[in-house]
């Protein structure tokens, strides 16, 4: 009779083949599926910038060429370009691991502040000793190379790539990078979908606060990005006394589990209680 149904207790290759079984890539976006800030095909991206979620630039200008896939995007790495993404120490305890990937790009893996190794083609297993961030970097020299399916695992043989539930994924991206706007909407877009209408109170000096609640709690404080419905970048609308008027916001902090925007509006009445609203992106990215 198959394990499940038995009454028996389950031997220890089995129940550790199910605990394996979820959760054991390392990489975030590995199939280069969620794309919150709207990345567009072709888009340079100064060293350190980033396109897809988790995955930023490592060089000057690093551009991406793609065509969007259903299961997996398969990504072309300019020439001379470098992609990375840091993986948080806690993630990766000391033992010995693979990297593994599609396409033609060369990677390495390395301690965050280490010396970097030479790049090389996949599978890679290196000793990892928990003391730091990781980075897994990939690189197109010598002329333009592919990539997919990137995955970082326990062990020195390399698996099947682990595609998780798409909601699982945003999830995990979300992390790290946040916005009040649809999914497909870039940014800065020029739209009421997904506006952030909640009320706000202004203090004692006349600043203005508002507390933003995240679907996902962030890997740090983030930074807060803020638009107007019509794009207007850095500025959000109060209603109430004053209706319609915008503003800039100066500052953002978070306090018991929320991000409160301030935001200076030169005589606003003290202790008002009104409205604000807006689109925000918070980004915790490493």
């Amino acid at each position: 009779m198959p394990y499940p149904f038995t009454t028996e207790p389950l031997p220890s290759t089995y129940v550790n083949t199910m605990l394996l079984k979820g959760g054991k890539n390392r990489i975030i976006n590995g199939n280069f599926e969620v794309n919150q800030r709207g990345y567009t095909s072709g888009t340079n991206l100064a060293s350190g910038t980033y396109g897809f979620d988790r995955w930023k630039s490592g060089f000057t200008n690093t551009a991406l060429t793609f065509t969007d896939g259903v299961q997996a995007t398969t990504v072309t790495i300019s020439s001379s370009g470098v992609l990375q993404q840091i993986v948080e120490r806690e993630n990766v305890p000391a033992d010995t691991y693979t990297l593994s990937w599609t396409g033609t790009a060369t990677g390495r893996v390395y301690n965050s502040g280490a010396t970097a190794p030479a790049y090389a083609a996949s599978p890679i297993t290196v000793s990892l000793d928990g003391l730091a961030n990781v980075v897994v970097e990939f690189t197109a020299a010598g002329g333009t190379r592919t990539l997919g399916l990137v995955q970082l695992e326990r062990g020195a043989v390399p698996s099947p790539f682990e595609y998780r539930h798409r909601g699982e994924e945003l999830a995990l991206c979300q992390r790290y990078f946040e916005k009040s706007y649809a999914l497909t909407t870039v940014p800065g877009t020029a739209t009421d979908v997904g506006l952030e209408i909640n009320s706000m109170t202004s203090d004692a000096i006349g600043q203005v606060w508002y507390p933003v609640s995240f679907k996902v709690t962030k890997r740090a404080t983030p930074t807060m990005a803020m638009w107007t419905n019509a794009g207007g970048a850095n500025q959000w609308i109060a209603d109430g006394p004053g209706v319609g008027t915008t503003f800039a916001v100066v500052a953002s902090f978070t306090s018991e589990g929320k991000t409160v925007i301030y935001a200076g509006i030169s005589g606003w009445p003290a202790w008002t209680a009104s409205r604000l609203y807006g689109h925000w992106t918070a980004s915790a990215e490493l």
